[in-house]
């Protein structure tokens, strides 16, 4: 499932920051295509993270589950069935978070 311009437009508008993760699919006709598909992620707030940090203590595929359900706005949800699609998303989701450097300086 792959976006237009203005959908997506249309996403940022209500969710801010948006993300797509582009993910392969298995080659059923053997073609020398690559079948591809896309979901899409807005950016959790405090309140997603403090979730799924919470649901991490006791398992990492539950955490991946909470970001995922929390944070897609567009995409198959029938494809997260398949393991591989699902940790490969929750892979991508890690750099989600838009974390900045910062330094510690003693004075």
């Amino acid at each position: 499932m792959k976006l237009n311009k203005e959908a997506i437009a249309k996403l940022k508008k209500e969710h801010g920051r948006i993300f797509e993760v582009i993910v392969e699919l298995p080659n059923k006709d053997r073609s020398n295509e690559q079948p591809t598909t896309s979901f899409y992620f807005k950016q959790p707030d405090r309140d997603i993270l403090d979730a799924v940090n919470k649901v991490a203590q006791r398992s990492e595929i539950k955490a991946t589950e909470v970001m995922i359900n929390n944070c897609m706005v567009a995409g198959d949800k029938d494809l997260l069935k398949d393991i591989g699609v699902f940790t490969t998303i929750g892979e991508k989701l890690e750099n989600i978070l838009d974390k900045k450097k910062s330094y510690l300086v003693e004075l």
